[in-house]
């Protein structure tokens, strides 16, 4: 019983590994950049959005505002790239190589 379940989980992880495409390293390169990016980004915003407000300045109010708009944005676009990692790597693929 225990090997019909293993066979089939082997089944599926094979069925998983061809249906996924498979992009030139630079791509992949590229992509794991941008997501670096607006990770570091995300985190960097919301560590300044935590401190800045200690200060109590109105000035430093305003900027914090800004960190956490611009944190609140990366984060969504982080998870959209997530969600359509597929599709765009395959636009970075025609970006880099379709250029005619």
């Amino acid at each position: 019983m225990a090997q019909k379940v293993k066979e089939k989980a082997k089944k599926h992880d094979k069925k998983v590994e061809a249906e996924e495409a498979q992009f030139p390293e630079k791509v992949e390169k590229i992509f794991k950049y941008i997501l670096k990016g607006l990770s570091w980004t995300v985190g960097i915003a919301f560590v300044m959005v935590i401190i800045l407000p200690e200060f109590n300045t109105p000035f430093l109010d305003k900027v914090t505002r800004v960190f956490y708009l611009t944190g609140i944005t990366c984060l969504l676009v982080f998870l959209i790239i997530e969600f359509f990692a597929a599709n765009i790597k395959g636009l970075i693929s025609r970006l880099i190589y379709d250029k005619n």
